[in-house]
């Protein structure tokens, strides 16, 4: 990575979290690289690393400034996120783990260790960790607060350290702004009998957010963040909050840019994270011919525009891929002149604005581009999470 690319974002805690993640596909993978971690002491690192989602086409023959091969073995020189002014590396590894048939709640969770940011199945996680050998002050853990536990956020916390095999979080993000209450139907998704989703719309977010804070204060997660939160709904939970959320993870790419929400996040010392940078398989974004102009231009990937323009605006970018070649090949992030950054910006006003994620819920998240509650009017192509093919 270019040295005057960020390779880190601090947060409002005082701590840093890298700026570049990169994601897998499988439970096994999972535990394989944390082996791979010991295995490969030489491969230690700070450099700065991008990478692409399995769609993404390969960069090879790209000149690549920074790569490397294996995570690193070695945690020393990996602070754990937990209010500190310590800066932790930019390269980590997102690993999504998605089971079929979706049935508990500890089914989400994130983590960093050694400058990899993994988000998979807490089980996994917590296996592939003891299993490691690796210190616990070592890694940094991320896990996110489902739906269906709003009301219930030490009891769904409680579940996620016992499934980690650990006494606290780094970080614990409500997953999405809504309370879906249990009925027998789905565990994850309980429905009415019409199929829509069983959602509480009395619920406030202020209570979920002041149990978040609670949850802070007794100090077993170290920071709190949200996911999914618009201007809107940030705002709302702005006039009861204690803590600012450290974090908003949103879905961010050139079509769906949301600069509104960047500007209300930095106003308020919110660092926002981008989910689907790179769009959905098949993304029209890799042949965006200003994706393309701007790749030809500095002899790199589409994905590596993508992913290099989140970082040049201040975003955290978690991708996701399960090739290792893809990943190896593109491992780069690079720095983006203004007129990049201005004809990137503009593709979403020139009619381009679009979503790849957006779950039916029912409901409303104050999001200008949202497609309603049966996305009746969503692009062809969009990714719905409800028929198993994406979940953000």
């Amino acid at each position: 990575m270019a040295n005057d690319v960020p390779t880190s974002f601090k947060l409002n805690t005082g701590a840093s979290i890298p700026a570049v993640g990169l994601g897998t596909g499988s439970r096994s993978r999972a535990r394989l690289l944390l082996h791979i971690q010991n295995e490969h002491p030489e491969q230690r690192t700070l450099a700065g690393m991008s990478q692409k989602a399995e769609n993404a086409e390969d960069a090879s023959g790209h000149n690549t400034p920074h790569t490397i091969p294996h995570p690193p073995t070695s945690l020393a020189d990996v602070k754990r996120l937990a209010c500190s002014q310590e800066r932790i590396p930019i390269f980590g590894l997102r690993a999504r783990v998605c089971r079929s048939g979706w049935n508990r709640v500890d089914g989400w969770s994130g983590f960093k260790l050694g400058g990899w940011d993994w988000d998979c199945n807490e089980n996994e996680v917590g296996q592939g960790i003891k299993d490691s050998g690796v210190p616990r002050k070592d890694i940094f853990l991320t896990s996110k607060l489902w739906c269906t536990y709003h009301d219930r956020v030490e009891e769904c916390l409680e579940k996620t350290l016992a499934a980690l095999q650990t006494d606290y979080l780094d970080l614990y993000l409500v997953h999405w702004p809504v309370r879906t209450v249990e009925n027998g139907t789905n565990e994850m998704f309980p429905v009415k009998e019409d199929g829509s989703r069983n959602i509480d719309r009395q619920w406030d977010q202020a209570d979920t957010w002041r149990a978040m804070e609670k949850v802070l204060a007794s100090g077993k997660v170290k920071a709190i963040g949200v996911s999914n939160f618009s201007k809107l709904y940030l705002e709302r939970l702005s006039k009861t909050w204690k803590t600012v959320p450290a974090v908003n993870q949103v879905e961010l790419h050139p079509y769906n840019p949301q600069h509104g929400l960047k500007a209300y996040c930095d106003e308020k010392g919110i660092v926002l994270e981008a989910y689907s940078p790179l769009g959905s398989n098949d993304s029209p974004l890799h042949e965006d011919p200003v994706v393309q102009a701007v790749a030809k231009k500095h002899d790199v990937s589409p994905a590596t525009v993508l992913i290099s323009y989140q970082v040049n605006r201040g975003v955290v970018v978690l991708p996701k891929s399960v090739t290792p070649s893809r990943i190896d090949a593109n491992a780069k992030v690079i720095k983006l002149d203004a007129d990049d950054m201005k004809q990137l910006d503009g593709l979403a006003a020139d009619g381009k604005q679009r979503r790849f994620v957006s779950p039916p819920w029912g409901t409303d998240f104050g999001y200008d581009d949202w497609f309603g509650p049966d996305n009746k009017d969503a692009p062809e192509g969009t990714v719905f999470e409800s028929r198993g093919e994406t979940f953000a």
